[in-house]
């Protein structure tokens, strides 16, 4: 039998692997978005010279406009891979912070006791919207149109 602090120790170990892991994701995404990034980077300047346009009608010119469609691809790939990096890093930071109760959790009973507590709560206020509709609804005023044709309140004559 384990004890309690045997429990939470091999609990926060799962969470930390866990936690190092989508770090590791993270890393390597990073790792390859810098890798193509420079290599694109590299292609170009070893193939054009800084700030040479392209050619209209030279028989370059196709080339040229391949090799910067090239470039732009690789670019966005590097992008989304930064983009995989940040995804990853943030799911390393939410674990433990967020989610469900794991089974693992030996603090699991006090937690769902809780849960059960907040649902309690939300359903005895929902059953007593519904049993008393009008407790926060005010009916709107009515007002009479006063007719001040055949009033005492006209003055007028008319």
């Amino acid at each position: 039998m384990k004890t309690g602090e045997q429990q939470m120790n091999q609990f926060a170990l799962k969470l930390e692997s866990k936690k190092n892991y989508y770090r590791s994701l993270a890393e390597k995404a990073t790792k390859k978005a810098e890798e193509i990034g420079s290599l694109a980077v590299q292609t170009v300047t070893d193939v054009l010279p800084a700030g040479q346009p392209i050619l209209v009608g030279h028989h370059s010119e196709k080339k040229h406009r391949a090799l910067i469609e090239g470039v732009n691809k690789k670019m966005d790939q590097a992008e989304q891979l930064l983009d995989k990096a940040d995804y990853y890093n943030q799911k390393a930071d939410s674990v433990g912070k967020y989610g469900g109760i794991s089974s693992d959790d030996p603090l699991a009973i006090e937690k769902l006791k809780i849960e059960l507590s907040k649902a309690r709560f939300s359903s005895d206020r929902s059953r007593i919207k519904k049993e008393f509709p009008t407790w926060r609804q005010e009916k709107p005023l009515k007002i009479k149109k006063w007719n001040l044709k055949h009033s005492s309140l006209n003055r007028t004559g008319l």
